[in-house]
């Protein structure tokens, strides 16, 4: 039959324990489970709880039992030491569960401000404060659409790296809003082409202008392009007629 001792190390060994990373009130759950099955009370408690404590948890401990021996006082309770433990320990779990989000955290192909704030508010939430670390986080989770055009000499501060998917986004946005197709124009020279412009009885207006000039499909599914050009005002009619339409 096993001894007091062997199973108390058996426990020790299956238990898990606390290395001062992760969620403190969770291992104190799992502590205050083991010691019911093992029927310890409070000062019972107070001895085994050394034996659950690893690497920083451990330091932490030996910090706090000689403070104790040189104030001369102790832990007056189970309570009291749990509630300890947990101040002491309370930041660096919330620390590690907003880095744990970070990791997770992805932005969508239309996102910008949002996934750019929200990297930014968990890298404060996680004590990641320097410059390289939250252009590094802003990059772990960037959607291609966005990581493929940014150059490493673009991602100097987070501003830039904000800035420069607020461009990527608005000249998408401007692309496919209208659905445009530019194209230039060359060897226009017929009356019927320039009429795209109106005839204001002018003939300065010449080929080499037209040759300019930049058609745009509307995308109205009827053939027609609207046709404009670029850096002169429009004159005339806008929209081509189905027989006067120019191929691209």
């Amino acid at each position: 039959m096993a001894t007091e001792k062997q199973r108390v190390m058996k426990m020790l060994i299956q238990h898990p324990k606390f290395m001062g990373m992760g969620d403190v009130a969770i291992f104190l759950e799992e502590f205050e489970r083991s010691s019911v099955s093992n029927n310890w009370d409070e000062k019972q408690k107070l001895e085994m709880i050394p034996n659950f404590l690893t690497e920083t948890a451990k330091s932490w401990y030996r910090v706090y039992t000689a403070g104790l021996k040189t104030s001369g006082s102790a832990a007056s309770n189970w309570k009291e030491f749990k509630e300890v433990l947990c101040e002491a320990f309370q930041i660096v779990a919330s620390k590690t569960k907003y880095r744990i989000q970070l990791r997770k955290r992805r932005q969508a192909p239309d996102e910008v401000e949002g996934y750019y704030y929200e990297i930014l508010d968990l890298c404060d939430q996680a004590g990641i404060l320097d410059q390289e670390s939250r252009i590094s986080e802003l990059k772990t989770g960037m959607n291609k659409k966005f990581l493929n055009k940014i150059a490493p000499s673009e991602a100097t501060s987070t501003e830039n790296i904000l800035n420069k998917m607020r461009h990527i986004e608005e000249n998408q946005f401007c692309g496919t809003a209208n659905h445009e197709d530019h194209d230039y124009v060359f060897g226009v020279t017929t009356s019927k082409e320039r009429g795209a412009w109106g005839n204001s009885g002018n003939d300065s207006e010449s080929v080499t202008e037209l040759a300019k000039a930049t058609i745009t499909t509307t995308g109205n599914g009827n053939g027609r392009q609207d046709i404009r050009k670029e850096g002169l005002p429009r004159r005339g009619v806008s929209l081509l007629s189905e027989e006067g339409t120019l191929q691209s």
